[in-house]
């Protein structure tokens, strides 16, 4: 059988340098600081001055202390075990001094110097992951409104294992103000239910809210609600909702620029009693469409003897205008609707 013929030194060379790069890229990404030869301290035609560095590049692993998790990853010979630490500090958001790396060392182990050129096989102290870690906010993440947004803001946070969060809302369920006070009990919903149910998409599909079947098309108010409901109930959301409370006022407490500046809510009951203060990290606030009647006073309107309503809010007495001449004035949404 004949021998395979050997790449020649030119595709070697360009693969090589194909390889380099794109180790070189992995080592930029981690913030590790990548020594160029043409840095060496020689100058053209003379003899090398000063200690000289080898660039090659190559692979080390590294492993959790305590943990299974491990991680390769290229550096340089040259790569000091400083570099490294640092680089996995920026990564994790910890303090560099908090790290070091233990080696191998015959039968026993050693911690390696900052000096060092970090080794092949290392065991990393002073981390719990690679990945990092949740940062940890001194107060909850606050959410004003509990209508569509507000119900799948407080749904997102609970499906990622994040229970720390407080939703203010002024009526006594979910549903916020569009569903709830400004549409009628005829409204429907204006786009197909599909696309709109609070657990759209693949991120928030579970068992208890599956893709929706046997719900209508374009439901009306009351299985718009229901739905609302259904959801708050099966994501066990509920316990972190503050229903009949209204956020009168907040302050900013901390500098702009301040990591852990938070806001200070306070809050009362919509039924009357004391104030209270809440302390959050973070703030959400969906107010709903704030829509609102123009309200237009017509002369004669104190004479007139019929009902003057209107068309949006339930405000409107359908039970009386049957048999009745009814006008309606404006040729908006709602008008239409009515």
């Amino acid at each position: 059988s004949s021998r395979q013929r050997s790449a020649s030194p030119g595709i070697t060379l360009r693969e090589h340098r194909k390889e380099a790069l794109e180790r070189m890229a992995v080592m930029a990404n981690l913030g590790l600081h990548v020594f160029h030869p043409e840095w060496q301290n020689v100058r053209p035609g003379a003899m090398p001055q000063g200690r000289q560095y080898s660039t090659t590049f190559r692979m080390i692993a590294m492993k959790v202390f305590g943990r299974d998790e491990e991680i390769t990853l290229p550096v340089q010979t040259c790569t000091k075990v400083v570099d490294v630490r640092d680089a996995l500090a920026r990564a994790l958001g910890l303090d560099p001094e908090s790290i070091s790396f233990l080696v191998k060392q015959g039968c026993s182990t050693r911690k390696q110097m900052l000096s060092e050129e970090i080794a092949a096989c290392v065991t990393v102290k002073g981390i719990k992951s690679f990945r990092p870690g949740r940062h940890q906010w001194p107060h909850p993440t606050g959410v004003i409104g509990a209508g569509y947004n507000g119900l799948k803001t407080a749904m997102l946070y609970t499906k990622a294992g994040n229970d720390n969060y407080v939703v203010f809302d002024r009526n006594d369920k979910v549903g916020g103000y569009c569903w709830i006070t400004a549409a009628n009990t005829h409204s429907k919903l204006q786009t197909e239910f599909g696309s709109f149910h609070i657990w759209w998409g693949q991120d928030l599909v579970t068992e208890k809210c599956p893709y929706p079947k046997g719900w209508e098309i374009w439901p009306k108010k009351k299985e718009v609600l229901a739905h609302f409901q259904h959801a708050a109930e099966a994501y066990g959301v509920l316990p972190n909702f503050r229903f009949k409370t209204n956020v009168a006022k907040m302050d900013v407490i901390g500098e702009k620029e301040d990591h852990d500046r938070y806001y200070r809510l306070t809050v009362a009951p919509v039924d009357g009693g004391d104030s209270t203060e809440v302390s959050v990290s973070s703030l959400f606030n969906y107010p709903g469409c704030m829509t609102r009647n123009r309200i237009i006073d017509y002369p004669g309107e104190d004479e007139f003897g019929g009902a003057v309503a209107y068309g949006m809010n339930d405000d409107c007495p359908y039970e009386e205008l049957k048999g009745n001449n009814v006008a309606i004035l404006g040729n908006g949404a709602f008008a239409v609707e009515n």
